[in-house]
């Protein structure tokens, strides 16, 4: 057999690998936006929930710190409280949405913000168990959404 022959073989063999690889991948990638986005958000509420949410580590500034992001849409500042760690969102949208936070870390502090449920005015909102955080240092912070 020549010589060009057998490197042309190895050539189909790597770039089939190469394929293979990347068909992976995708298949992977596609899996993982399978799952629910109620399995993955941070909070979970009936669609048009009226809540507060609570941080225990960071600062929110109040002007302009909170932003409610749906697709689109227009972004939507949201009411942060004088404690700058408690957030009103006044209309759980429909699917998913973000709440971007422009988060303030004191020197020196090393714990993770914790993202839990405050009080909902109506509809209900639930926090998965262990609730989710938002790394140390962030910022923006993401707090993820789902309205069902």
């Amino acid at each position: 057999m020549p010589a060009t022959c057998s490197i042309w073989r190895v050539v189909v063999v790597i770039k089939r690998e190469i394929v293979n690889v990347r068909v992976f991948q995708e298949f992977h990638y596609l899996a993982q936006r399978m799952l629910m986005p109620q399995d993955t958000a941070d909070l979970v509420g009936t669609k048009g929930a009226n809540f507060t949410f609570s941080i225990d580590a960071g600062m929110i500034p109040q002007n302009g710190g909170a932003l409610l992001i749906v697709g689109g849409q227009a972004d939507q500042k949201l009411v942060v409280a004088a404690s700058g760690r408690e957030v009103t969102v006044p209309n759980l949208p429909s699917g998913d949405s973000t709440i971007s936070l422009a988060l303030v870390w004191a020197p020196g502090e090393t714990n993770d913000a914790t993202i839990d449920v405050g009080t909902v005015t109506t509809g209900t909102v639930t926090a998965p168990v262990p609730k989710h955080t938002i790394d140390n240092g962030d910022s923006p912070g993401f707090v993820e959404l789902f309205g069902k």
